[in-house]
């Protein structure tokens, strides 16, 4: 390692400039080093597998979510779910949102 002496600018220098970092050492000493590259590593098929997935999960949950929107928005179906959540002690809402998912589940059977 190299030891340079910086004049008094540099002294109190921390952080990071362009493509260079400066650091405070243990003994006070102004430490410069590149900064650290991150590396991403290639996606495997089974993460790809995974992630189309989780976007069919996600666009479901979506759906079910429009689904429990509408339904608490429309006086009949609220009123019909507010009936069933008062026996099962659930919110209308979820359970609209159970409802959903239950029928897209046995669809997709």
């Amino acid at each position: 390692m190299a030891i340079v002496k910086l004049g008094p600018l540099f002294k109190d220098v921390h952080g990071k400039i362009g493509d260079l970092v400066f650091r405070r050492g243990p003994n006070g000493q102004t430490i410069v080093s590149r900064a650290p590259r991150q590396s991403r590593p290639k996606s495997q098929k089974a993460q790809k597998v995974m992630e189309a997935r989780n976007e069919q999960k996600k666009k479901l949950m979506q759906a079910a979510h429009e689904y429990a929107h509408t339904a608490m928005t429309d006086p009949e179906m609220k009123a019909s779910y507010e009936q069933k959540a008062k026996k099962q002690k659930k919110s209308a809402y979820h359970l609209a949102l159970s409802d959903y998912l239950q029928r897209q589940t046995k669809l997709g059977e």
